[in-house]
């Protein structure tokens, strides 16, 4: 395993899962080299053969899987941070980063060309070299542009398989200042609820923030900050040993009574009954029993 403080570079599947349950969670990428592999994300089952590429959002809740013995996998990890530049750079070159983004959602899983293979061995390969090296200022900034390139070249990749009719278009202002609002929310991790916190970062009105997020995705920015702050709640309720309170507090309610509401409100159950349903039916446990 190759790493700095914010991108992980690794071949062991187990030991980057651990470490991605005990940490404020990992973005991943994963190629499967060789073999198979099934795996559920946020409890929906999902099946990887050599030649696919899985992608696995922080907020993502990794469950059971299993693995053919001849299983092989690349995979690289981004931290919050890494994973906001990361989203800065797509914002910056790509027009099309929230569609991008929202087909992975969906689907997590893409099936590569041969010349995408190699392009991902490629790039793995020269990220294991430098990542070798003596680290020096001028080879770490040599190792970003490499990452930046490969995430760039993954995007690329999306756009025949997204429908759209402006993908040489700039983009209008509106679209502008949702995927700002968007990157907040990803850099909050639910610890502002409020549209009114929202728009005053952005610099807008809560009203004209709303009218943006519902012309823009269809979904109003409460809505928006809800299902943000239930994904971090359900993360923080599965991987880590946080109390109630504790989880309260750390996403900002202003008391644990409004918290377990907003918990029973949103997921239909206490905290204590949906911590367990989650412990039980999301482990982590391997296998490696052959994939019929």
């Amino acid at each position: 395993m190759s790493e700095n403080n914010t991108i992980i570079f690794s071949e062991d599947l187990e030991d980057f899962l651990l470490r991605r349950n005990e940490s404020e969670g990992y973005a991943m990428m994963l190629f499967c080299a060789a073999g198979k592999m099934q795996i559920d994300l946020n409890h929906e089952h999902f099946e990887l053969k050599e030649g696919d590429l899985l992608f696995c959002h922080p907020h993502f809740i990794i469950g059971h899987y299993m693995r053919t013995p001849d299983f092989h996998c690349r995979l690289i990890g981004f931290v919050a941070q890494a994973l906001d530049e990361m989203a800065f750079l797509c914002f910056r070159e790509d027009n099309l980063w929230w569609e991008k983004t929202q087909y992975l959602f969906a689907h997590p899983i893409l099936h590569l060309t041969e010349r995408q293979t190699t392009l991902i061995n490629v790039f793995a390969e020269l990220n294991q070299i430098y990542g070798s090296c003596e680290i020096t200022p001028t080879r770490e900034k040599i190792k970003n542009i490499l990452l930046q390139a490969g995430i760039l070249e993954i995007l690329s990749w999306l756009e025949e398989l997204i429908p759209t009719n402006s993908s040489s278009k700039k983009p209008a202002q509106k679209e502008v200042i949702f995927r700002r609002f968007i990157m907040l929310l990803q850099q909050s991790n639910g610890a502002h609820r409020e549209v009114k916190w929202f728009a005053n970062e952005l610099s807008i009105t809560p009203k004209y923030l709303t009218t943006v997020c519902k012309e823009v995705s269809g979904r109003s920015a409460s809505e928006l900050i809800d299902e943000f702050t239930l994904q971090e709640i359900r993360r923080l309720l599965q991987h880590t040993d946080f109390t109630t309170k504790e989880i309260g507090v750390k996403l900002g309610f202003s008391n644990l009574s409004f918290f377990c509401k907003y918990v029973k409100r949103g997921f239909g159950m206490t905290v204590t009954e949906y911590r367990q349903t989650l412990r039980n039916n999301s482990t982590t446990k391997d296998n490696t029993k052959n994939i019929v």
